[in-house]
């Protein structure tokens, strides 16, 4: 069966669910382990790139009567401990550009400064990239970011540099961002900008 149709006919959309405020850390199994439940998955795609995380999934049912059951459930769902937002799937085009844009975002330097790593003790430059990733993921999940970047050395192309851009939807919550920031991350030089990308 070809990548777009599934069985009893019916659009692609029809036969999935668009899932939101994704924990960085999860994978297929965790979203097929939960959507599961509610009957057969076809398939799991997410959107994002190895330096560019956008917390959306799309997750594919077999069945049209299995996606109505996801969306009516009364009960949230929840991925690796995190409730997450289930919404009707409109195409992976329109949900690359909603969670792309954003007007509001802000810029670190410093990440990997040791005080923010002293617990973990974290020497690999990619062990400490998760961590910073992780830590940006858990510090601005109540401001519903739309995608994190970790940046690399123009030297080393594969060498993460402790830099980090967080864009969000928009800069209504501006002030309790960077209060947060400052508070999660104050080894860090922090700068913000807002505008429309």
């Amino acid at each position: 069966m070809s990548k777009g149709q599934s069985s009893g006919g019916g659009s692609e959309c029809e036969y999935s669910v668009c899932v939101k405020n994704l924990p960085y850390f999860s994978t297929a199994e965790s979203l097929i382990s939960h959507f599961s439940t509610f009957g057969e998955v076809d398939e799991v795609n997410f959107i994002h790139k190895v330096a560019d995380y956008i917390r959306c999934a799309e997750v594919k049912m077999k069945s049209t009567d299995d996606v109505q059951k996801i969306l009516s459930s009364p009960d949230p769902h929840t991925i690796d401990g995190k409730v997450v937002q289930v919404m009707p799937y409109q195409g992976m085009d329109t949900h690359v550009k909603e969670f792309v844009k954003g007007d509001f975002h802000l810029y670190f330097n410093d990440l990997f400064d040791p005080g923010l790593f002293v617990k973990a003790n974290l020497n690999d430059n990619e062990a400490k990239a998760e961590k910073a990733w992780m830590e940006l993921d858990d510090a601005f999940q109540p401001f519903e970011y739309t995608k994190i970047s970790l940046t690399h050395d123009q030297v080393k192309c594969w060498f993460y540099n402790g830099c980090a851009k967080v864009s969000f939807k928009d800069g209504e919550q501006r002030n309790e961002i960077m209060e947060t920031a400052k508070g999660r991350f104050s080894q860090c030089h922090i700068r913000h900008a807002m505008y429309y990308c």
